[in-house]
């Protein structure tokens, strides 16, 4: 993090920059299934302790409260987790989100293939009245300040894990607006949206192949009884382990994990962007949906271990005519942007104004801010009326990457393109601007993306068992990794060095398209042999390399793996929530930064003077004093 100020070119800009804080937004624990063995204590301890994360939740499934009964345990994790900034013996500040996940599993099935399908969505929750007080055990219903329960339906069905019948998204956004007469305030993101098929598992679940992607005709908006819609679903998950969901035109690199995305549902053009203009404005997150008590890590991040010991993974098994070469299963961090201490009510707001940082699991400080003649119009997230001369200015702090891309992505009326910044490509630090004018003719969404490598290295665990080859005469070969991050590079001269008199011989490759191999080939002729692959546990065979794991051996020839190399790195990727911009002509505005957040003068030319949520009042009213939203 920089603690400088940034001076930005010739329009004088002074912005010093806020901290960017670092959380595990979409966790889950024993309360969601006790198989899992570990409790939502131990998740926040994990995100805390060991993957050293400032903010977290645990979001395990609205049914299981539900059914189980174990809400009061939910808050009572909360309550023993929270620890913020200027609290008495609070050495290492970490503050607890209340949530869970609304896990509607609506959708078509043999019996009923015109059955809704709603898609799952995870619900945060605040005490308005003290954000910083512990949440109130018992009976909801009965008392003020107890966060109450809203199921994404209603009924138990005997032997099943859901609800006999399923209740709208309307329902949930409507029970959630009526929660401010109880003094909280909530927000919901939905996550896993364009993911299209999840094979065998997904049919052998839930008699369907599909499993809950998002349906974004559904807005609170558009439903009765909902007093403050803008409020209530400003977020999208836009990765975790299921895979990236941004855009419709998608490598295979950056595909859902299954291979395939549904072009109808994913992010950039269905969410964000039509041809009549922003159809949601949604901030990023990047999470994790980790269910192997590694919260806000990776190791075996995508495992769930059954009752019989073994393990599997809902990111491999793909359905028929996908692809399956590659998969990402890497957990996603979200940061949020602070100019004040780290509390409770600071990350709520700042997830609420979309004041976001999604990546694929890294650190990445990536910082966009609008600015004119020195004024900070707003940040990431914001929609702002921009004056003549605005500039967008963007500070990243990479850490010990490099930048290997980085662009503009811009939204107008239904075309997207993309605008690199080559300036920045190569710098693990970087500061610049482009001005809004060379950029967008007109209104517009835009963000920025980042790639960068060699971040994202494989992450062996401690203790990983060593890797056994076997040629077809059965000789064998152990290859131990250090455990911490490899790149790609340096796996490949670790294999060579450690198979240079093996026979068959054995090599470590990678392709243009970024995917590695494992090949087998017999030194006196060069055929390929068949390879055979053995660990102690399979799981780990598949984590170090990232390839597909049916049993205890894996055998093939290439064994293809499913880490995303390029130039034999491995690259991470980052975003920046959107900001929307509403671009003025000479003479429309009296002063420039008076149409923004941050400006000076507490004037809003232009702008909506709407109030925010009767639910924010009693925490936001100083925040909101002498100034208007845009």
């Amino acid at each position: 993090m920089w603690l400088s100020l940034l001076v930005v070119g010739s329009t004088g800009a002074q912005a010093q920059d806020d901290t960017v804080h670092w959380g595990a937004l979409h966790e889950h624990s024993g309360l969601s299934r006790a198989a899992y063995g570990f409790t939502a204590d131990d998740a926040f301890a994990h995100m805390r302790d060991q993957a050293g994360l400032s903010f977290g939740a645990v979001t395990d499934y609205d049914w299981a409260h539900g059914i189980e009964g174990t809400w009061d345990d939910a808050r009572r994790a909360v309550n023993a987790a929270h620890c913020p900034e200027g609290e008495p013996g609070c050495d290492a500040p970490f503050v607890a989100l209340l949530a869970y996940e609304w896990n509607n599993n609506s959708g078509p099935t043999d019996d009923d293939p015109d059955a809704p399908e709603y898609g799952h969505r995870n619900v945060y929750l605040v005490d308005t009245t003290d954000p910083e007080a512990p949440y109130v055990l018992g009976d909801c219903e009965a008392q003020d300040g107890c966060a109450p329960l809203v199921t994404s339906g209603e009924g138990r069905v005997e032997g099943r894990e859901d609800w006999a019948t399923w209740k709208t998204p309307c329902d949930l956004w409507a029970a959630l607006d009526g929660l401010t007469d109880h003094g909280f305030a909530a927000l919901t993101v939905p996550h896993h949206v364009a993911l299209s098929v999840s094979g065998a598992e997904g049919d052998a679940l839930w008699g369907r192949t599909r499993p809950a992607a998002t349906d974004w005709s559904w807005h609170p908006q558009d439903c009765e009884g909902v007093r403050d819609p803008d409020a209530l679903e400003p977020l999208v998950e836009l990765y975790s382990t299921w895979g990236n969901h941004e855009h419709a035109h998608m490598t295979a690199l950056e595909d859902p994990v299954d291979g395939l995305a549904d072009a109808e549902r994913v992010v950039r053009e269905v969410a964000l962007g039509g041809a009549a203009g922003p159809v949601h404005q949604l901030g990023f997150l990047g999470s994790g949906d980790n269910h192997a008590g590694n919260a806000g890590e990776d190791p075996r991040h995508s495992f769930l271990e059954q009752p019989d010991g073994a393990f599997r993974s809902y990111l491999v098994d793909c359905a028929p005519d996908a692809p399956c070469t590659v998969r990402f299963g890497r957990t996603g961090l979200v940061g949020v942007r602070l100019d004040g201490p780290l509390t409770r009510e600071a990350v709520f707001e700042a997830l609420a104004d979309r004041h976001t940082v999604a990546t694929t699991g890294e650190p990445f400080d990536v910082q966009v801010d609008v600015v004119a003649d020195g004024v900070r119009l707003g940040r990431q997230g914001d929609a702002v009326d921009t004056p003549p001369g605005a500039v967008l200015a963007v500070r990243l702090d990479l850490g010990d990457a490099t930048a290997a891309e980085v662009a503009w992505v811009v939204g107008q009326a239904g075309t997207w393109t993309e605008h690199p910044l080559a300036d920045a490509v190569g710098h693990a630090q970087w500061s610049g601007e482009t001005a809004v004018a060379d950029l967008v003719p007109g209104d517009a969404t835009v963000y920025l993306r980042v790639a960068a490598t060699p971040v994202g290295a494989l992450e062996v665990p401690d203790g990983a068992a060593p890797l056994g080859v076997l040629g077809p005469d059965g000789a064998r070969q152990t290859v131990s990794l250090p455990a911490g991050r490899t790149t790609a590079e340096a796996l490949i001269a670790a294999w060579d060095l450690a198979t240079v008199d093996h026979d068959p011989a054995l090599t470590l490759t990678h392709d243009a398209e970024g995917l590695f191999a494992i090949q087998g080939h017999d030194r006196a002729t060069g055929d390929p042999v068949p390879v055979t692959l053995q660990t102690a546990s399979a799981p780990e065979l598949a984590y170090v390399l990232g390839l597909r794991d049916d049993a205890d051996t894996l055998d093939c020839s290439p064994c293809v793996g499913a880490i995303a190399v390029d130039g034999g790195e491995l690259v991470e990727r980052a975003w920046a929530s959107p900001v929307w911009l509403s671009l003025q002509g000479p003479g429309d505005s009296d002063a420039p930064g008076d149409t923004g957040e941050d400006a000076d003068d507490g004037t809003c030319s232009g702008c909506s003077t709407a109030p925010p949520s009767p639910a924010l009042w009693p925490w936001l009213a100083l925040l909101w004093v002498g100034r208007r939203r845009c």
